[in-house]
């Protein structure tokens, strides 16, 4: 079927489906369910054959190059693919991509997602972590022609100024990438607040975490290299049977936010600003940076004289109210809406903050934000996870060589890093957070 009358993924999953084609070919369903819910599913899942296209080869003037220009388009990129293995295959990629531009050396944010690690002990790269952009000035100067990994905005919502280190990174002959996964609704928001206009040389975006996509859709973008350096990335850590009805979903987003995402965004945010203003006399409130998100929502309890409202009891009072947020630390509960979120979604939330600071006392507890260490570095991080182990008590492991990643899920940052040495702090908030064995590399008398 060489028929290119169709114009993007979500067209082609469509007109697959209706076809009358008999299909001898994978996924084993054969595009017909056996019960209610998966009928629906099945006849748009579909492989890659001469009547479809194939998502990180595609077909010149086919479907998925459709769509890739409407994202290019989108995002005045020079380059934009998409992912439906998560931000973590972009992430990848975008590693892969710099290490053809610029080599293996990379300085990374400290607060970065595990993934960024994974994509070091792949790739066999150096690496050294910077605590902020102050200390990035400091270490960039005998980096030059590497890479700068960075993360905008974080879990919790707060922002960079990707601009600021841009020029920095510039100055230097540095790429930039920015993990944008939380914040690829900011495109709609205004130009000016997403990363790619801001100076990024990559761009990731999780769109299955902030736009109406299924779970795995990201987008990698790129302002420095054409698609074929990313589709070389991406297939390197992907799976080669990448997920269609993910693709079209990334597909069909774009086409809702380009015609009324600025709409959507709006009603969120008059919702959100009511929804702040309903609570401003209950102790709790929502976190503030120096630049931050407008539409995530991080709620924390104000301090009257040492006392605050325990977070992960009103996490679990939302749950007893049928609202479920994504995440609380005790001392946070993040709360991500949808731009389908309701008002009467909103009304439900604050009232049950209203209801929980009128029905629980404030508690004497101590909160200290997990600041994650900075640990001295015994050996390469790909040396390292090649490296005979044992599995000890963390413990007994203060000075040992960890073997392994250590991280807190969500929201996915290491505490410590295969190769790192294991300090007191990093025992103690990984006890803290009930994790009580690691992997050590074995010295040379544990092997005899």
């Amino acid at each position: 079927m060489q028929n290119r009358s169709f114009h993007s993924i979500s067209d082609m999953l469509i007109k697959y489906a209706d076809s009358s084609y008999i299909r001898f070919h994978m996924p084993g369903h054969g595009g017909i369910g056996y019960d209610n819910f998966l009928n629906s599913i099945f006849k748009y899942d579909v492989t890659e054959n001469s009547g479809t296209d194939n998502l990180y080869s595609p077909v010149d003037g086919g479907y998925v190059e459709n769509t890739l220009n409407k994202l290019k388009s989108t995002y005045g990129t020079v380059a934009s693919v998409i992912s439906a293995h998560g931000a973590t295959a972009a992430i990848q990629s975008s590693v892969y991509a710099c290490i053809r531009l610029k080599g293996k050396r990379f300085l990374i944010e400290r607060q970065a997602h595990a993934s960024v690690l994974n994509a070091m002990t792949l790739s066999g790269c150096t690496f050294e972590f910077f605590s902020s952009f102050e200390d990035l000035e400091n270490k960039i100067k005998e980096n030059v022609n590497s890479t700068v990994i960075i993360t905008s905005p974080n879990y919790y919502g707060k922002m960079a100024d990707v601009k600021k280190y841009s020029q920095l990174c510039k100055s230097y002959n540095c790429l930039l990438v920015v993990d944008n996964s939380h914040g690829s609704h900011l495109l709609w928001h205004g130009k000016n607040a997403h990363p790619v206009f801001q100076g990024a040389d990559f761009c990731i975006d999780s769109y299955h975490k902030t736009l109406p996509v299924l779970t795995g859709g990201a987008v990698l973008h790129s302002n420095v290299c054409d698609e074929k350096l990313l589709f070389e990335g991406i297939k390197l850590f992907s799976s080669t049977s990448p997920s269609y009805l993910i693709a079209a979903s990334v597909d069909l987003a774009i086409d809702l936010m380009n015609k009324n995402g600025r709409e959507l965004l709006t009603s969120l945010y008059e919702n959100i600003s009511a929804f702040d203003e309903s609570i401003k006399d209950t102790g709790i409130e929502r976190e503030r940076y120096d630049i931050s998100d407008p539409y995530r929502i991080t709620l924390v309890s104000k301090s009257f004289d040492g006392l605050r409202y325990d977070i992960d009891s009103l996490s679990a009072f939302f749950e007893s109210k049928s609202i479920f947020p994504e995440f609380s630390d005790g001392e946070r509960c993040v709360l991500i809406p949808s731009v389908f979120s309701r008002r009467s979604d909103f009304k439900a939330l604050s009232d049950a903050v209203c209801e929980f600071s009128f029905t629980h006392k404030r508690v004497m507890k101590s909160f200290k934000k997990l600041e994650y260490p900075m640990c001295k570095r015994a050996m390469s991080i790909s040396q390292a996870v090649f490296s005979d182990k044992e599995n000890i008590s963390v413990n007994d492991s203060v000075g040992a060589v960890s073997g392994e990643i250590k991280y807190i899920y969500p929201p996915g940052i290491p505490i410590i890093t295969p190769g790192e040495i294991i300090s007191d702090d990093v025992v103690r908030i990984l006890t803290e957070n009930n994790i009580h064995k690691i992997e050590v590399i074995l010295n040379e008398e544990s092997k005899t």
